[in-house]
Order: C-alpha cells, then sequence, then structure tokens
C-alpha cells in the first residue's frame, strides 16, 4: 500500500510507502541531528500543525539552507541566505525570518514530542 503525499508548496508528489519518511529540506534539517524515524514523525507533525503553505516555504528555505551549509556557509549565512533567495523566487515581500522563526519553533517542539 502506498500513499502519495502533495508537499504544497515545493510543487512535489512524493509516493510514500508505510513507514517511509518524506525527503525534503525538513527532514534533512532534523537528522542533522535525529535518526529517521524521529525526523519523518516530526515533519509528518509539522505539515498537520503549519498546513501546506507554511511547510513549503520552510522546506524549500531548509533544502536551500542544507545545501548552502553543504557548500561551506556558516549556519546563520546560509539560513539568511536561503530565506532570502526564497522569498524572492516566490514573490514573498519583506522578511520571512518571523514566520519561520515560528514554524522552525513548532518544528522543533514536534521533534521533541517524536522522541527527538
Amino acid at each position: 500500500m502506498s500513499v502519495v503525499t502533495w508537499i504544497a508548496g515545493a510543487g512535489v508528489a512524493v509516493m510514500l510507502l508505510p513507514g517511509m519518511a518524506l525527503a525534503d529540506g525538513v527532514s534533512d534539517m532534523c537528522r542533522e541531528r535525529d535518526d529517521e524515524a524521529v525526523c519523518a514523525c516530526a515533519s509528518e507533525r509539522l505539515l498537520a500543525e503549519v498546513g501546506d503553505e507554511d511547510y513549503g516555504l520552510y522546506e524549500a528555505i531548509g533544502a536551500t539552507y542544507m545545501t548552502r551549509m553543504a557548500a561551506g556557509e556558516g549556519r546563520s549565512e546560509a539560513w539568511t541566505a536561503a530565506s532570502q533567495e526564497v522569498a524572492a523566487a516566490r514573490g514573498i515581500e519583506g522578511s520571512t525570518i518571523s514566520r519561520t522563526n515560528d514554524i522552525g519553533r513548532a518544528h522543533r517542539d514536534a521533534i521533541k514530542a517524536c522522541g527527538g
């Protein structure tokens, strides 16, 4: 049995089998510190809590952030640049920092609730 999950805002349809985690920027950020099961649980909880639009924004910034980190940028610089890049690509005016900080707190809470 498989489930197709649409990650809104990211524009991606992902085929998941039972027990498989979402493979995206949200789970990638989580896996820096926690295991696959915790991160899969946390991604699902976060999506349910913040909804498609905010999850999609956070996912896109997270994916860009992880790419920048892999290229050697520091955490703060990578996050700021990723936030600006994604906001510009989506036509979002102003800073996304307050919005993504709220989503980040919800993500940390979800990770804790899932055993991380």
